[in-house]
């Protein structure tokens, strides 16, 4: 599959100051940038709708998920709001759009069984650019209030489990199996020592260890 991954705001534009001033831009980038990894893992294709920390406008970002021909285009954010009680995940898609709600519902599946939510506000419509004017189903994940102190937190400490999450609804749209990360390591209780001379003499070892130290090799004496 081809998928664009929009990551909202940028550039001159930080999206949302949450708690502790933290940006929109920076933290939708991070996961963001997450997210490309795991689904290149599974060879899948993806674009961003901008690879670094620059000023991008919707329809540009919207023109790039049409003129690429992807499958789906997956924009993410963070909300925000005057009042900081304001809480909870929340995903849009584009009214009447089956296969963009279905989209929608696999991502919030898996970001609810891995519990990345204060509150669930469910799936929602609205008139969005990213999800109107692109011809492929297409949402926008709102992962929490960093306006709010414990949805920040929450954010900030699971960017890779929101990473994995988003991964995991895409692909599971596509009938597609999430398959973990595997990192194979070796133990032995085998130590091999290396000894180059013994002497009575100090003196006459010292003198080879540092002829050994000059040639780069470590050495010891005992």
């Amino acid at each position: 599959m081809k998928i664009l991954l929009d990551y909202g705001h940028g550039g001159n534009d930080p999206g949302a100051i949450g708690v502790d001033n933290v940006k929109e831009k920076d933290i939708v980038k991070e996961i963001g940038k997450r997210v490309k990894y795991h689904l290149e893992r599974h060879q899948q294709t993806v674009i961003e709708s901008r690879p670094n920390d620059e000023t991008v406008t919707l329809t540009e970002r919207s023109n790039k998920a049409n003129t690429n021909n992807v499958e789906s285009c997956i924009s993410i954010h963070c909300n925000a709001f005057s009042d900081s009680s304001a809480q909870g995940v929340e995903i849009f898609y584009y009214q009447g759009s089956t296969r963009g709600q279905q989209l929608a519902k696999s991502i919030l599946n898996e970001i609810t069984k891995a519990k990345l939510y204060t509150k669930n506000r469910g799936l929602k419509t609205d008139n969005l650019h990213m999800t109107r004017e692109t011809i492929m189903p297409s949402v926008l994940i709102e992962l929490g209030f960093i306006t709010n102190v414990t949805d920040k937190n929450l954010i900030i400490n699971n960017k890779e489990n929101f990473a994995i999450a988003i991964t995991k609804g895409i692909l599971s749209y596509y009938g597609i199996t999430y398959k973990a990360e595997t990192t194979q390591t070796t133990t032995t209780d085998k130590l091999y020592r290396v000894q180059v001379g013994a002497f009575s003499v100090k003196a006459n070892a010292e003198k080879l260890a540092n002829e050994l130290k000059q040639k780069g090799y470590n050495t010891i004496i005992v």
